[in-house]
């Protein structure tokens, strides 16, 4: 595969490691070998013996002898920079060393292994119960949010501008405390918004869905599985990865998935990766999202603009697009068969708006659209379909615009966007079969 000296860094637990893998690669790594399996090189620290460092060809791994916690370490960064630099074609081929094979062997192993668990009816049962008292001490809890709705309505829209960060605060680790931590994406819209000027709409917007979100939780015994199972989860609450691999009802999709795009976020010691996936067979949207603490790194590597054979396990509910990684295969560039899309803005439009209607508390839907084109009308960008229909794209920029016009040259491509009800934003395009994130 081709690396990029991004995708390298986007590996990265931290900055700080960015530079300390730089600095060993400047130095020199050694000589690199490979095998069908594996990259390896022996590089020399500050003591007398070197730093055994290797990366899983097909599965992206990373595995160095050194005492450092971090993940991927310096010195596994240093070969993915050599890699970045010189490309997988300049390391010698080779037999694989014993420290090679036994962790190569070790890995194929733990992938392919399956373990059956027996869960007791007791242990169901208390499950079940604690879910009903989760929904129950919910509706005590919304009452905050609910008093809250009430004494802004009564006070009147004039008093938002004059509200202070810390008010922000007060709601936040209010919601915090009483585990509705999905409520705080309201209030961070709310917070962020420009109060200069037209911002009353916006406002009125976002109290009227947070006025439904209490309702409906409220109502909560009136809801049906799968529409309650979404709920829980835009509320924040989750099945932790054991529990959802366990659960025989989980749904699993075998596929070759397009990574689309990596989106990293970073607030203070947490750093969230969130994995944009599409299925080239099902086409089934996914996306996996990750937590590092303290720059311990994320167990899995994804490169953007690659295709990685996997089995998917999809949470619940009637969206079903967060999933975790249960089985992974190899890494490919390259996928010759055709992918379903829309082909006309209209459809893509109806499509959404069914979406909103099934669930009206979706924030962003990715959609997936052939033969389209982006055109610049005095500055304002709209997206363009074979029959001439126009979509909007707020919040486009001129360096994104020219980025597209660089690879396309102005011929229509393939694009995948996530859309909600302010803007588009655009995740990656495909030209000539080559994936393009952006």
């Amino acid at each position: 595969m081709d690396w990029t000296r991004e995708q390298v860094d986007n590996l990265a637990p931290d900055a700080p490691s960015i530079k300390a893998g730089g600095k060993v690669f400047a130095k020199g790594i050694g000589n690199v070998c490979c095998s069908s399996r594996a990259i390896w090189v022996e590089i020399q620290g500050s003591g007398k013996k070197p730093y055994f460092t290797q990366l899983d060809r097909e599965d992206i791994a990373f595995k160095c002898s050194c005492p450092s916690r971090k993940f991927p370490c310096k010195h596994g960064l240093a070969l993915g920079y050599h890699l970045s630099s010189f490309g997988e074609d300049s390391v010698t081929d080779m037999d694989e060393p014993i420290w090679v094979s036994e962790w190569i062997d070790k890995r194929r192993t733990k992938s392919t292994a399956t373990v059956s668990k027996v869960v007791s009816k007791k242990s169901i049962e208390k499950k079940e119960k604690n879910k009903q008292n989760r929904w129950v001490d919910a509706s005590s809890d919304i009452e905050y949010i609910e008093r809250w709705l009430q004494d802004s309505i009564k006070k009147g829209l004039l008093d938002f501008p004059n509200k202070r960060p810390s008010d922000w605060d007060k709601i936040t680790k209010a919601m915090v405390d009483k585990k509705l931590t999905g409520i705080n994406i309201y209030i961070r819209q709310l917070s962020i918004i420009d109060y200069s000027s037209f911002w009353e709409d916006e406002v009125l917007r976002i109290l009227r869905k947070l006025h439904l979100l209490v309702k409906t939780i409220r109502s909560h015994e009136s809801l049906d599985s799968e529409f309650k199972s979404q709920l829980a989860q835009s509320l924040g609450w989750y099945q932790t990865k054991q529990e959802l691999l366990d659960d025989d009802t989980t749904e699993v999709i075998d596929d070759i998935w397009i990574v689309l795009k990596v989106d990293y976020q970073e607030d203070d010691n947490l750093k969230s990766r969130k994995v944009y996936l599409y299925g080239c067979s099902s086409n089934r949207w996914a996306y996996i999202l990750d937590f590092s603490f303290a720059g311990r790194g994320f167990g899995d590597v994804y490169i953007q603009e690659n295709y990685i054979q996997a089995k998917l396990a999809f949470y619940g509910g009637i969206i079903k697009q967060r999933a975790v990684l249960k089985v992974r295969g190899q890494n490919s560039d390259r996928y010759e068969g055709e992918l379903d899309s829309f082909v006309s803005l209209k459809e893509a439009n109806i499509a959404y708006q069914y979406q909103k209607m099934a669930y009206p508390f979706i924030f962003d839907m990715p959609q997936h659209h052939r033969d389209i084109s982006i055109v610049d009308v005095d500055g304002s960008y709209i997206l363009v379909d074979i029959d001439e229909n126009t979509m909007p794209i707020v919040g486009f920029d001129f360096e994104l615009y020219s980025h597209i016009l660089a690879h396309t040259k102005g011929e229509k491509f393939d694009a995948f966007f996530l859309r909600n009800e302010k803007s588009i934003e655009m995740l990656a395009i495909i030209k000539d079969r080559r994936i393009i994130t952006l």
